[in-house]
């Protein structure tokens, strides 16, 4: 055991590489004119990230330590308590809710209010199924992402003051101790990475416009068609190939809101799905009617 990680945190850490997300281990340093501690991912003796990758490597890294270049090129020997991911590299988003300087929660349920997001099951931060508490009593909520980001999506956007989207910038994991000038903290699981629901496309939206300025980006996150609008079959046949391991409610879900971005309406959707074999068994058509109810919402 290394400062207060405890076998639960070591369990919530082994549910990323289960799920073959790369961990991030970083250092700590001291910040004498701020007075307190930082942290940073590290670097190897080579000078390239240092990335860990399966059982192996996490057990090593949590075991024996590893090695890390220090800003003046020598070498320290550490073991590592805090990790970072960056959830996109494994189809996920995280949305982060602060309170450092305001009450980030307060302000993510007026910018749900101002876009029309108040009803919106999956933004409900008390009922969320998969969320990680942090040691300032702030909120990660976890999702699977419905296609794939643009790699200009490399730092993380405001949605609001004091709640983030994190994609391909780095967050926290759960069971990472967080070290503050009275001891560690920990970063806590609450639920499972595989119960994580889809980012609803309408959050994406509004991150995209508010970064670029435009009210419409125009763009198509997932396959290039050379400016074509793709048909409903072509995009049935992206989302099979990316839904293989995914229940009937993600599959169905997942079609419906990439043909809503390539600008089909909500009644053709769902005409389209009430015809494919998934809804057609009858022992799945409550699942998938929840998750043609979700598509209306959007």
């Amino acid at each position: 055991m290394h400062g207060i990680m405890t076998d639960q945190d070591i369990d919530n850490l082994m549910q990323y590489v289960i799920a073959d997300f790369v961990l991030y281990p970083c250092d700590y340093f001291f910040d004498a004119d701020e007075k307190k501690f930082t942290y940073h991912p590290t670097n190897d003796s080579n000078g390239n990230s240092i990335q860990i990758k399966g059982l192996t490597d996490f057990f090593n890294a949590i075991n024996k330590g590893i090695d890390r270049m220090k800003n003046d090129g020598t070498i320290k020997h550490f073991v590592p308590t805090l990790f970072k991911i960056k959830p996109a590299e494994n189809k996920f988003a995280v949305i982060d809710i602060d309170r450092h300087e305001s009450n980030g929660f307060e302000n993510f349920e007026k910018w749900k209010e101002e876009n029309g997001f108040s009803k919106n099951f999956y933004l409900d931060v008390e009922k969320h199924p998969c969320k990680v508490i942090s040691p300032n009593n702030g909120v990660h909520l976890y999702y699977k992402l419905p296609f794939d980001l643009p790699k200009e999506w490399n730092k993380k956007k405001y949605l609001t003051t004091e709640v983030e989207l994190h994609t391909n910038s780095f967050a926290n994991t759960a069971g990472s101790e967080r070290k503050f000038i009275d001891g560690f903290k920990n970063y806590t699981l609450q639920g499972n990475l595989k119960d994580a629901p889809l980012l609803p496309v309408s959050v994406i939206n509004e991150a995209t416009k508010k970064y670029s300025g435009k009210t419409d980006t125009g763009k198509r996150f997932s396959y290039n068609n050379e400016g074509k609008k793709y048909t409903l079959e072509q995009i049935e046949e992206f989302t099979r190939k990316d839904c293989l391991n995914e229940g009937n409610h993600d599959f169905i879900f997942a079609f419906g809101v990439r043909a809503k971005k390539e600008g089909y309406d909500t009644q053709t959707i769902i005409k389209y799905c009430e015809t494919l074999p998934e809804h057609l068994n009858r022992r799945n058509q409550r699942d998938t009617y929840t998750a043609i109810k979700s598509i209306k919402e959007f």
